[in-house]
Parts: C-alpha cells; structure tokens; sequence
C-alpha cells in the first residue's frame, strides 16, 4: 500500500526554490503532475506473488497465488493477508480459482478445469465453494465484480466473442442479463458502482479503449474519457469517482475521473 508522502513535497519545493534562488537564469524541471509516496505496507513472499487483489474490509485484503499441488502442478489458490499485522491466511486448497471478487462473507470466483471456465461463490470463512454456472469448454469467464450490497454482479464471458454479462449473485443463471455494446465495442474490463447503478467498462471502439458507463438495469452507454490512449481495471469509488490505469507515452500511470466530469 501506498500514500502521498505531503513531507517529501514539501522537501522537494523546498529545494526547487534554493535552486531557482541560486541561479535565477536556471529552468524550473517539467512538473510530471505525479506526486512523491511512501510505502505503508509490504507484503514479501519469496517463493508466492499474489494476483488479483482486493480489499475485504479495511484491515483484510484477498488475493489468489499460484501454489504446487501434491504432484508438483501448479495452480491458483485464494489467500487473504492482514496488512497491519502482516498475518496471512490460506483459503483454499487445490481449488484452482482466481480473481476474486469479496463481498460480505463471500467472494466470486473464476474457477478454470479442463479448458473451461465457470463462476463459483467462496465461504470467506472456510473456503468452501459452490457453482454459479457451467464451466464448459470453449467458454471463459473472467473479471467478476460486485456492488457494495452484493445485490449486483457484473462480468466479461467470451465465448467466440467478448460480452458483458449483469445477474444477482443469488441467481445467476436466473436473472443473466446481457449488455448490447457500443457498435465494434470490445470489452477488457469493468466495475460496478458501489451503489449498484451502473457498470463502469474499459471498453474498445475505433482503435481506443475508454471508459465507458452504462445505467443498470437499463439505459444507454455514455463515454467517460476520450483519446487517454488505453485504460485498464477501472476501479469505481463511492464517492462517484473512479481510478482506473491509462497507458500514455510515459508508460503505465493510475489516473483519477471525478464524480463530476463530464
């Protein structure tokens, strides 16, 4: 975890100024916009990465790593890890199960066997899994995200082409709702409003992937950033804003939308 270092801001202006002071001919440096943070917490493993992680509650996080099974074959597991006290915690085991998205006392799940993939629902406090659909071959899910009610999830299924998919976590196969995209749109990844709403896409149209958002359960797509050069993982806030990753001439960057943008 990260957070701005206001400290180190200051230092740096400081000594900006004593520069500029110094020698008022000199050429202030191009301001990156990108302010100077410090490490809250660091998780080291040496021989376990984790991927695809996200917050339980605010002292818990959930993430999946790829642990070797009995025979030496390496496959995902679910994790959780306690930053402040650092302690960490196996959730599953051989389950073979990613992206985890936690709400309440579950999670949903991608679990992958046999060259298919499904959506399970995991037990936060035992592991335990349950089927929400039918992993059959040929058909991948991915990139499952919930409201904060849980009422609402939201995910990419490709199964010869990539759609987005909204149901109840209650009842999945029941309530399976299908989005009409943008013309030639190509989703890549989404969110859901903590409010449950809308859902907030990376989507791809005319060579560019832009946010996208679209209101639940009906309405109209609206385009949320224009020309960014690509967008990545959209993370919607409560507040109304999200924080999403843009790819720009620099490289990677997290950028910020505010609740208020047009």
């Amino acid at each position: 975890g990260v957070a701005v270092d206001a400290e180190a801001q200051e230092e740096r202006e400081e000594e900006l100024a004593k520069m500029l002071k110094k020698d008022p001919l000199d050429v202030r440096p191009v301001d990156t916009g990108l302010q100077p943070h410090e490490e809250l917490w660091v998780r080291t493993h040496g021989g376990r990465s984790a991927k695809d992680v996200r917050w339980i509650d605010d002292d818990t996080l959930l993430f999946s790593s790829w642990v070797p099974d009995g025979r030496g074959n390496y496959q995902p597991d679910l994790f959780t890890w306690a930053p402040e006290s650092g302690k960490e915690r196996r959730l599953t085991r051989q389950a073979n199960l990613r992206e985890a998205e936690p709400c309440g006392d579950f999670a949903i799940a991608v679990h992958r066997i046999h060259g298919g993939s499904g959506l399970v629902r995991v037990s936060l406090e035992d592991g335990s899994t349950t089927p929400l659909t039918d992993p059959a071959p040929g058909i991948v899910e991915g990139n499952p995200r919930m409201d904060s009610a849980c009422q609402t999830v939201a995910w990419l299924r490709n199964d010869g082409e990539w759609r987005v998919i909204v149901a109840s976590p209650d009842d999945l196969k029941g309530t399976e709702q299908e989005l009409t995209l943008p013309p030639g749109g190509q989703p890549l990844s989404l969110d859901v409003r903590p409010d449950g709403k809308s859902v907030v896409v990376a989507l791809g149209t005319e060579g560019w992937f832009d946010l996208w958002e679209r209101p639940l359960p009906e309405g109209d797509w609206v385009r949320r950033t224009a020309g960014v050069g690509g967008v990545f993982d959209p993370d919607a806030s409560t507040d109304g804003s999200v924080f999403y990753l843009a790819q720009t001439a620099q490289g990677f960057d997290l950028h910020h939308l505010p609740a208020d943008a047009p």
